[in-house]
């Protein structure tokens, strides 16, 4: 690591791009010493973050990337997966003022969580009016597709999306182009868009090998995303192969901790979990929390960890075991990760069928209904999550007057 420091210290300390990409490493790696293990585990990829932009500057000497200090700060703690610490500075940083870079970064950080507040914070950078420079100009076309994609506005998402990619492209920033291609590429899927995907990503890996050979994490966010279409086209034994690829690099480039191989064995175990391999997936997703516990792994993936393992146990009829998990990553997604998380409503819905698979219907009932206003806040009321949610709570309610009565549907029965 510190080679890759005093190298990109002694390039063109005087340039503006060079001294954006100098105060956003030291941030980071600040942070990294704060958080300990939590942010180490994202560091590799935020530095090589920092090292593709640092060549963006080489390849464009004029080049500036209009960050403010507090735009660093806020680009430094999304970048280590901190990401509550990102939202919640956002917020407190632009009561203190307004800059059009933090306004960008601000987006970015809340985009997961609360899609809506992140347009509203982008809208007035966008459209032919903007005075802001090139490359800002296309950070703020990528944070404005990023919100429009997580509201299904897909079509609208794909023209900002598109342009923010040609725009870095042009500019030899090739890590933020492969983002914005990426973040359109999510956009397809929410619009279920499958049956090209798997297809185009293929063009996109074979751009990323030609155009950032020297980063094989580029490749590697690319194959998780394919294996992830393919998967939705339900073709698990190509997908699968995809995600242990990803596995590969990412354990030999950056270690088996690194966040990257860690959602590979996840997206495994969730691959096994669909088709029918109950056990085998139970023991991944049982090996993979001990490991990010172990790692001090970033909320997210811990809370996705116990919500798995409770999933299993509910599918298996087990409502007892399945219980502390889900209070697990309830606990996990309360106190750690922002608080309109899009899926925050997960483990309530888990908690839900593992009261009602014990018997306790009025429990499950009310906490079931917690789910569906979390999820339908969340993601608005004709989503197709907040309708499914809607959908499986009256199936739980059904469910418990049918065993009131001696009905069929018992969902504690073997």
């Amino acid at each position: 690591m510190a080679t890759s420091i005093d190298r990109i210290l002694s390039e063109s300390p005087d340039s503006p791009c060079r001294r954006t990409v100098t105060s956003l490493l030291k941030r980071a790696l600040a942070l990294t010493a704060t958080h300990g293990t939590r942010a180490g585990h994202a560091a590799p990829q935020a530095l090589t973050r920092v090292r593709i932009m640092a060549r963006s500057c080489k390849v464009t000497p004029t080049l500036d990337l209009g960050f403010d200090d507090n735009a660093v700060e806020v680009w430094a703690n999304r970048n280590l997966d901190l990401e509550k610490e990102a939202c919640d500075l956002s917020a407190s940083l632009l009561v203190r003022g307004d800059a059009p870079s933090l306004r960008v970064e601000a987006s970015l950080a809340v985009s997961r969580s609360d899609p809506a507040k992140a347009l509203e914070l982008i809208a007035p950078l966008i459209g032919p009016s903007s005075s802001l420079a090139v490359p800002l100009r296309a950070r703020a076309a990528m944070a404005h597709g990023g919100a429009l994609s997580r509201l299904h506005r897909a079509d609208e998402a794909l023209g900002s999306l598109g342009q923010a990619a040609a725009d870095f492209r042009r500019q030899g920033m090739l890590a933020d182009a492969l983002d914005a291609a990426l973040t359109a590429d999510g956009a397809l899927a929410y619009a279920k868009r499958h049956e090209d995907r798997p297809a185009s990503l293929a063009e996109l890996e074979s751009w990323a090998r030609q155009s950032i050979p020297e980063e094989p994490i580029a490749v590697a966010m690319v194959l998780t995303r394919r294996a992830v279409a393919l998967g939705e086209l339900k073709r698990f034994d190509e997908a699968i192969e995809a995600n242990r690829r990803v596995f590969e690099i990412a354990a030999s480039e950056y270690g088996e901790m690194h966040s990257l191989a860690l959602n590979a064995r996840s997206n495994i175990a969730v691959l096994e979990q669909i088709r029918g391999n109950l056990d085998a997936a139970l023991a991944m997703h049982q090996k993979l929390l001990s490991m990010r516990l172990a790692a001090e792994d970033g909320p997210e993936g811990i809370a996705n960890s116990y919500e798995s393992i409770g999933a299993i146990y509910t599918d298996t009829k087990r409502g007892a075991d399945a219980e502390p998990y889900c209070r697990k990553a309830m606990e996990v997604r309360e106190q750690k990760l922002p608080i309109r998380h899009r899926d925050r409503f997960r483990p309530y819905e888990c908690l839900a069928l593992a009261l009602g698979l014990q018997g306790k219907q009025e429990a499950a009932i009310r906490t079931m209904d917690r789910a569906v206003e979390i999820g339908c806040e969340a993601h608005g009321r004709q989503d197709p999550t907040c309708k499914g949610l809607t959908i499986r709570r009256e199936m739980l309610a059904i469910g418990g007057r049918q065993r009131a009565t001696g009905g069929p549907c018992d969902a504690g029965a073997d």
